[in-house]
């Protein structure tokens, strides 16, 4: 294949993308990739992504992934964390667990497993948590203004700062 100079020196824009595919091709470990992936084989393992991964429609991935985005076309297994969004397409099938603040399922997709959202209501509690036991050292408060605090239901999920 020929390559044009405009080919060979990328734009800033251009992000780079590994390929794995062939009907029989089997590939199994911890693999840590430094831009984008597209599987169409069957890989197994563990995989740290830092850019996007795509299973394609022949693709069967069954590991642990962390990436930034995901589109699954074909089947994926595993627990997948992804700071970005996942795409399940209208012929991805996904069992497992995943760890998000997007996810979105095309009409047709098919999910099985849980989800939790990488910024999750913990850390509104805890940081509420925090404001409250700041409220019971203050020095003066008297236990019935406290038990009014803990008790009032309109100071849910408002945190001092």
């Amino acid at each position: 294949m020929a390559y044009s100079n405009e080919d060979s020196y990328p734009s800033e824009n251009a992000r780079t993308l590994m390929t794995i595919a062939g009907s029989s091709a089997k590939i199994e470990g911890n693999f840590t990739i430094s831009e984008s992936i597209e599987v169409d084989c069957e890989v197994k393992g563990s995989m740290t992504i830092n850019g996007q991964i795509t299973i394609q429609k022949d693709g069967f991935v069954a590991a642990d992934i962390k990436t930034e985005d995901a589109e699954i076309i074909g089947k994926y297994e595993g627990s997948m964390e992804a700071t970005g969004k996942i795409v399940i397409k209208e012929t991805g099938i996904v069992n497992g667990s995943i760890k998000t603040d997007s996810l979105i399922i095309n009409e047709g997709g098919i999910f099985s497993g849980d989800v939790k959202r990488m910024s999750s209501d913990t850390d509104r509690n805890t940081n509420s948590d925090q404001a409250e036991s700041e409220e019971d050292s203050i020095p003066g408060m008297d236990e019935e203004t406290e038990d009014y605090n803990s008790t009032d239901e309109d100071d849910d999920g408002l945190s001092l700062e």
